[in-house]
Order: structure tokens, then sequence, then C-alpha cells
């Protein structure tokens, strides 16, 4: 699927879209499936959450077009 998307997007766009994704939904399934939310603290989850928000910000400030007209 990130070729194809690399077919219609620029490379700028959608790897780190990808890379992002990725990294959370393996968090997600690791803290799901096996648990590990268990050897995390309040605050370390939090710093999770927090390194999340940064990266999807990250992700829409680079994929939001300047108005150049």
């Amino acid at each position: 699927m990130i070729n194809k998307a690399m077919e219609f997007y620029d490379q700028i766009e959608v790897i780190p879209i990808y890379n992002t994704l990725l990294i959370f939904m393996n968090l997600l399934c690791g803290s799901v499936l096996l648990d590990e939310y268990e050897m995390y603290t309040f605050v370390e989850m939090f710093y999770l959450l927090l390194a999340l928000c940064v990266s999807v910000v990250g992700i829409i400030m680079l994929v939001k077009k300047p108005d150049l007209s």
C-alpha cells in the first residue's frame, strides 16, 4: 500500500505518515496484546501520548500546502 500511496502523493508526505502510524500501532498492539501497559508508569504513558501528538502536528505541518497565490 505504501508504494501505491507514493504513486499518487509526494514522498515527503507518505513516509512520515507511514512511520508515525507504524510506531503508534506497534505500541498499541504491544500494550493490548502483550499487556505492556503494566510496565509503564503514568508519566511514561503521558510522554508517549505527548510524542504521538507532536508527531501528528508535524505531519499536519508537512501536509498543509502553503497558499502561494
